[in-house]
């Protein structure tokens, strides 16, 4: 009888702990008002999504850097909030360590982690992320492709310059015109091809972009715009000379 009740004392036990019955929204809060970045970690796990999703917005209030690996696992989670909150919570957080999950955001389906996690990425200069920005310049939504060319511009780095450059053949205008004042802070060879190459174009804003973005460019724009004095198109031969005179 003895060893019956310990068994069912032992499997109630069991079940209580496998379904989470320990944790509730309540405990959370009591976590994050302690600061116990562990326990709410923990709570990341539990089969309630009310407790995950109060657990990761917690963590992300916290800023708790010691939470952005368990964060991104969160990032295939069933419930579609508490991605979003994982990924907003990484951000929050905005450490070095952040990176690579804010990266990794890029890809995923939801656009309003993608717009995100770009202006984020934009935010902190994440040369590592050029890569993956550049890749969303093609993103099917306008707003986002518009957000990559801005964090692009804001990083800085030339290892953005050649996806910048591609877009101002295939992008729309108002893509084209966010690409083109990029590139003047991406700077490289690729930046210079691109921007010589609409010295012509028939959009006013756009010729003008491309001789501001060479003048701040500065002397390897030289030799572009020399040869660009030769061209048969009037429009490029008076942005060439815009360029050698600014």
């Amino acid at each position: 009888m003895k060893r019956r009740t310990l068994f069912f004392t032992a499997l109630i036990a069991l079940c209580f702990f496998i379904s989470g019955c320990s944790r509730t929204i309540d405990d959370v809060v009591k976590w994050k008002a302690s600061g116990n970045v562990q326990k709410l970690i923990g709570a990341l796990k539990d089969p309630k999504p009310e407790v995950r999703l109060a657990a990761t917005q917690a963590l992300g209030e916290l800023k708790a850097e010691a939470a952005v690996d368990a964060l991104g696992m969160l990032f295939t989670d069933s419930d579609e909030a508490i991605v979003f909150a994982s990924v907003e919570a990484i951000a929050a957080i905005g450490t070095p360590n952040t990176v690579t999950p804010l990266i990794a955001a890029l890809q995923l389906k939801e656009p309003k982690i993608r717009l995100m996690s770009a202006n984020k990425l934009g935010e902190m200069k994440a040369s590592a992320a050029t890569e993956g920005l550049g890749h969303l310049l093609d993103d099917s939504e306008a707003e986002i492709a518009l957000a990559a060319a801005a964090a692009l511009e804001n990083i800085g780095d030339k290892s953005g310059s050649a996806a910048l450059a591609a877009k101002l053949e295939t992008g729309t205008i108002e893509l084209k015109r966010a690409c083109a004042k990029a590139l003047a802070k991406t700077g490289g060879e690729d930046a210079v091809a691109g921007l010589a190459g609409i010295l012509g174009d028939s959009d006013a804003e756009l010729r003008k972009l491309a001789v501001e973005g060479l003048v701040i460019i500065g002397e390897s724009s030289v030799p572009v715009a020399l040869n660009a004095m030769r061209s048969e198109n009037m429009e490029t031969r008076r942005g060439a000379l815009a360029v050698l005179n600014g």
